[in-house]
């Protein structure tokens, strides 16, 4: 039997998502972790089909933003100021306390 996370990798594998990702006209921004060897395989072609930004983060794997919180912050609010959304006052505690 498989473990829960190959589970959700065969899942997301078979969901047919890349036939979909072209009609997203949304600006987007796809992260990826480089160690994240499940995920690496389709980090280009969906990069492509989103016309997206896309950004391979050294050393991160599945869990990137566990690991590494406040680089994958300041990935998605680089994001989001790049497509024009704008920031709410930020709370000196990460966890938003």
């Amino acid at each position: 039997m498989l473990d829960r996370v190959a589970d959700g990798h065969i899942a997301i594998r078979l969901f047919a998502m890349d036939e979909r990702l072209p009609r997203i006209a949304a600006p987007a921004t796809v992260i990826c972790g480089q160690d994240d060897d499940p995920s690496m395989p389709s980090f280009e072609p969906m990069v492509r089909a989103l016309s997206a930004k896309g950004h391979i983060v050294p050393g991160a794997g599945v869990p990137f933003p566990e690991q590494r919180p406040e680089e994958f912050a300041r990935l998605v609010r680089e994001a989001a100021a790049s497509a024009g959304v704008r920031q709410a006052a930020a709370s000196a505690d990460p966890a938003g306390g």
